[in-house]
């Protein structure tokens, strides 16, 4: 199989993912203050899902089930698999519209259903 390019070099899907959270608001992101991961279950998150909510113009209690793992971009699949671009266990896939790899519990503008 031909694997992607962001599969193979680090630097290359970082750069796509950041692009991501710039461009389709990709997250929500972890974020870390003090070396601490601060859970993003509270107010942070509550605000990115509204505010995907308003951008999609449903409810954001709607929009939280608008996510990676449920989008027709997500790529699971045994070759993705097999480059590194996806876990066996679905928790991470291979975003096909933002070229990197991507967790199942995020979400982006670019979300659409699967088919």
């Amino acid at each position: 199989m031909n694997c992607p390019t962001p599969t193979q070099n680090p630097r290359i899907n970082a750069r796509n993912r950041l692009r991501a959270v710039r461009e389709a608001m990709y997250g929500p992101v972890k974020v870390t203050i003090f070396g601490k991961v601060v859970d993003l279950r509270g107010g942070l998150a509550l605000r990115y899902w509204r505010r995907m909510g308003v951008r999609w113009g449903i409810p954001y209690d709607e929009a939280i089930y608008r996510r990676c793992g449920n989008c027709a971009a997500y790529d699971t699949s045994p070759d993705m698999v097999a480059c590194g671009g996806a876990s066996s266990d679905g928790s991470v896939g291979y975003c096909h519209a933002w070229n990197f790899t991507c967790a199942a519990r995020r979400t982006c503008l670019s979300w659409s259903p699967r088919r």
